[in-house]
């Protein structure tokens, strides 16, 4: 009688009976994860979401006086009429639109979080994921750590940098956000760099004293930052120091003067949109620029100091930050999708033309950049502390800034 092996019947069944199962739990995570779509006839039902908590308290705040009243736009930044409560820590943290995990080792997706617009405050970042070091070769381990989120992008950092001497490198990294800081001379310039990369843009965002382009208080970039748990904060165009320049904050377009300032616009792909002074006429026009290219904030400031690779600082006068004069920079320009790098030039042993920076930036291979509010304004943050040495010692009070927030919920 001929014997037949049965081994590799049985291994087929299992190998189905393993499929089965993996497809079965996939199916119902799906199910219990992605957002159901109603048919096109489908009754709308609104949902209200949870309250926030208040923000946490800020330091005595400086008072100055109110500004006048301005035409155009609402008052308070914020997508709803009435500008939302703040959050707490990650408040209104949603996932993305993908599940993520493993499923018996078979399948991996790539877990996706974005932040609500609505929510202030961002997840705390973890503690843990700081570090710093006086050595470049340090943040070796680092990069090769972030090097899923990185997906290839060219990083101006690398662990062969020369920096400056006995200067700090400060670095943060999650699945969601890599960030570094770090100081370097060149051309008797003190610079401070700061190079940032993003899972989601909206990790890229803009914070106004109190939530409020209202508001008539004014806090450090460090108090700020802390309030809304930023990795990194940067001040900003300081809009509530001057009646000049396109604010937009929340998508709500709250001061539209077109004829004095470059504006840098941030749509909600998180990219730098650069219109010059007198290319948008008017709020209706202004208004439709806005809703036709998703804008979520501005930044009024300026110039526009590199465009499509080349130098375009005016030669002439600018009517802010003195773009001709010896006087500390501050810019930030975009490298790639999710992909930023904000600079400060201190002013110290030799002239400090914002032409000068433009150029030290061309030869790092930037091809875009923007001037922030510079002089004493200049801050990085990260960690709590400054990364960049400011003007006479001491950080200015302000009235707004930008900021790059981790999306990692904090309950991960």
């Amino acid at each position: 009688m001929v014997q037949h092996d049965n081994k590799p019947r049985r291994f087929a069944a299992y190998i189905c009976m393993a499929l089965s199962i993996a497809a079965a739990l996939l199916s119902a995570v799906l199910c219990a994860r992605l957002p159901f779509t109603a048919p096109a006839d489908a009754e709308e039902v609104s949902v209200s979401p949870a309250a926030e908590p208040e923000l946490p308290p800020l330091p005595a705040p400086e008072e100055i006086p109110a500004p006048a009243p301005e035409s155009a736009g609402p008052a308070d930044g914020g997508r709803d009429s009435a500008a939302p409560e703040a959050g707490g820590e990650a408040a209104g943290i949603r996932p993305g639109d993908l599940m993520a995990g493993y499923i018996d080792g078979l399948i991996f997706i790539k877990p996706t979080y974005r932040l609500p617009d609505d929510t202030v405050v961002a997840p705390k970042p973890a503690k843990s994921a700081f570090g710093r070091s006086k050595k470049p070769s340090d943040t070796a381990r680092v990069l090769e750590e972030a090097e899923l989120l990185l997906n290839g992008r060219q990083l101006i950092w690398s662990p062969d940098r020369k920096t400056a001497d006995d200067k700090w490198i400060n670095w943060y990294r999650d699945d969601t956000i890599f960030a570094v800081t770090w100081r370097q001379r060149s051309a008797g310039m003190d610079l401070t760099f700061c190079e940032v990369v993003v899972a989601h843009p909206s990790q890229f965002r803009r914070y106004m004293a109190d939530n409020s382009f209202s508001s008539r208080y004014r806090y450090t970039p460090t108090q700020m930052s802390n309030t809304v748990n930023a990795v990194v904060g940067i001040s900003g165009d300081f809009c509530k120091y001057r009646k000049l320049g396109i604010v937009v904050y929340g998508s709500k377009l709250c001061r539209c003067e077109t004829r004095k300032l470059d504006i840098c616009f941030v749509d909600s792909s998180g990219n730098l949109k650069f219109v010059r002074r007198g290319e948008l006429a008017g709020e209706e026009e202004v208004k439709q620029y806005i809703a036709d290219n998703d804008i979520r904030f501005s930044l009024a400031f300026g110039p526009i100091m590199i465009e499509d690779g080349k130098n375009v600082v005016p030669t002439k006068k600018y009517p802010v930050g003195q773009i001709l004069e010896d006087y500390t920079r501050c810019s930030i320009s975009q490298l790639g999708e999710g992909h930023y790098l904000i600079a400060v030039a201190s002013r110290g042993r030799s002239e400090l033309p914002l032409k000068k920076l433009a150029n030290e930036l061309l030869e790092m291979g930037v091809d875009n950049a923007y001037a922030l509010d510079g002089g004493q304004t200049a801050s990085i943050v990260i960690n709590g502390r400054l990364a960049n040495p400011v003007d006479f010692g001491e950080e200015r009070l302000m009235s707004d800034i930008i900021y790059f927030a981790t999306a990692v919920p904090k309950d991960k």
